[in-house]
């Protein structure tokens, strides 16, 4: 029998193409990403702060489909919120050894799907995040510059996929949250990030209705992250209110009210919105149980609650705080607020002991421990009717602060410049907060007048605070005026908030203008 030579190669060749096909193909295909309840049981236990019990359905779920991607996300995540929340630097330094490791596994996945996509910009999203909370800006320009350019492509890719809008949303409201010295690093990254554009992103993913469990988790995070940034950008602190109001009555079931990450954003909400009561019937609700992955920052909230209330309880919580947190934020101000109480309490020892121990001990790398620095290096007498009055209005108890400035002899109240000219801003945003629009803007002048050239923030948000009673009067020329004002007032405590607000106002009126 004659063999045709030619068709025998051929034949070869094609066995040995089939062959190769099927004994590689597991390498190339077996990576995927499958969405099960196992994985969505992980997901809602990392959102709960239940560390211990994910890592063991994760396991679980690893047995059982050893080829699942989700997990390896997940595994991510759960490194991403230990670093963040615990400001270890054990955490942080475990968590940069494994995220190169966990990225490179995510790209063996299928790029067409919208899934491993998301996975990827949120994991160079969590560790550019992390890494300015440890203070590592330039490496965390880089992986913030990955996540934002891959949001937009994967946007324009898949327009459709709605889980990926939260993390599109909080890159651009961070991008233009960066400070204007750092905006030729955004220039040169090609980085411009949009307020609004990134508020409405989260908006979508909040107005969800629909069944899907894995949109439906994810939407615990949209609300946090639009509670918290509408907070800070929105001209109307109630919206984050109504907004959380909103998500709270859809009864999708998750987070549950005990949920220490919806905990966080309620009470911050509430304290914010002015409802201080609120915020302390919230915080109450924090109660850890074995395994659960510890939120301290929650003590130094409800401490800092209790003594805008002045309640006299309030130094257990920051004690609390301070013996247990990881790292150096919020340290200054925890040391800050047990001097303000004991001085509420006329202990004038303790007083001086703990501004001592604010100057010695925390960082400055948050703007309230920027601040309690600052204000620790004063050495002086200390106005008590004008502290009273200041926490009192943080708190939201407008009435009792407005008693305590009107009801107490000026000779009291007024001990040093700084003191009068902070009265009149106290004044002035008791006034704007309940409604006496003519006697804020009134305070709001005499505080411009007496504060401009210092360094206090109190002119420059007398300023700010002007500017949006005239934009909401629909006196846009008057408002113009005076957030140019605020803006060009130099080296002014919190510059860089004050500023975006600033600039977002002079944008919002900018077709009103001439």
């Amino acid at each position: 029998m004659t063999v045709n030579t030619q068709s025998f190669k051929a034949f070869i060749r094609k066995s040995v193409f089939l062959i190769s096909a099927f004994l590689f193909f597991p390498l190339f295909m077996s990576a995927h990403i499958a969405i099960n309840d196992r994985c969505l049981d992980a997901y809602k236990s990392i959102l709960s702060l239940k560390f211990e019990k994910a890592s063991a359905i994760l396991k679980e779920e690893e047995k059982a489909d050893p080829d699942n991607l989700f997990p390896v996300y997940l595994e991510d995540y759960i490194d991403f919120l230990s670093a963040f929340i615990s400001e270890s630097d054990t955490r942080y330094a475990q968590y940069g050894k494994n995220f190169d490791k966990r990225l490179s596994l995510i790209k063996k996945g299928d790029k067409n799907s919208p899934y491993l996509n998301l996975f990827l910009d949120n994991m160079q999203l969590h560790y550019a995040l992390t890494q300015v909370r440890f203070g590592d800006n330039l490496s965390s320009a880089t992986s913030f510059s990955a996540a934002f350019h891959s949001f937009e492509d994967n946007e324009n890719r898949f327009p459709a996929f709605l889980s990926h809008k939260t993390g599109l949303g909080l890159t651009q409201i961070l991008a233009a949250m960066i400070p204007d010295n750092y905006q030729w690093m955004l220039s040169m990254l090609g980085i411009s990030g949009e307020t609004e554009t990134g508020l409405k992103a989260l908006q979508k993913v909040v107005d969800y209705s629909g069944n899907d469990e894995f949109i439906n988790i994810g939407k615990m995070e949209a609300i946090f992250l639009m509670a918290i940034t509408g907070e800070r950008f929105s001209t109307n602190k109630k919206i984050p209110l109504q907004i959380m109001q909103r998500f709270a009555g859809q009864q999708t079931g998750f987070p549950t009210q005990d949920n220490p990450l919806y905990i966080f954003a309620r009470a911050k909400i509430f304290s914010a919105a002015g409802l201080n009561d609120k915020a302390i019937e919230v915080l109450s609700l924090y109660r850890p149980g074995p395994g659960d992955f510890p939120f301290f920052y929650l003590s130094y909230m409800m401490g800092a609650a209790k003594l805008n209330r002045l309640d006299r309880d309030g130094d257990l919580l920051f004690g609390r705080y301070i013996a247990n947190a990881s790292g150096k934020n919020f340290i200054k101000s925890s040391y800050q607020r047990l001097a303000w109480d004991a001085l509420l309490k006329g202990d004038h020892q303790k007083y001086e002991q703990y501004r001592k121990l604010t100057l010695s001990q925390g960082s400055t790398r948050s703007e309230s421990d920027k601040q309690a620095q600052k204000e620790a290096s004063f050495a002086g007498k200390i106005s008590v009717p004008l502290l009273k009055a200041r926490l009192l209005f943080d708190g939201g108890y407008y009435d009792r602060s407005l008693d305590i400035l009107l009801g107490t002899r000026m000779i009291e109240v007024i001990l040093s410049k700084k003191d009068l000219v902070e009265y009149h801003y106290r004044l002035g945003r008791i006034y704007q907060e309940t409604g006496q629009t003519a006697k804020a803007l009134e305070s709001y002048n005499q505080t411009i007048l007496k504060g401009s050239g210092e360094s206090w923030y109190f002119a420059a948000n007398a300023a700010l605070q002007s500017g949006l009673i005239m934009e909401s009067q629909k006196k846009f020329a008057e408002a113009a005026v005076f957030f140019r004002r605020c803006l060009s007032m130099e080296n002014t405590e919190y510059k860089n908030s004050l500023d975006q607000k600033a600039k977002a106002g002079l944008k919002r009126i900018k077709s009103h203008l001439p």
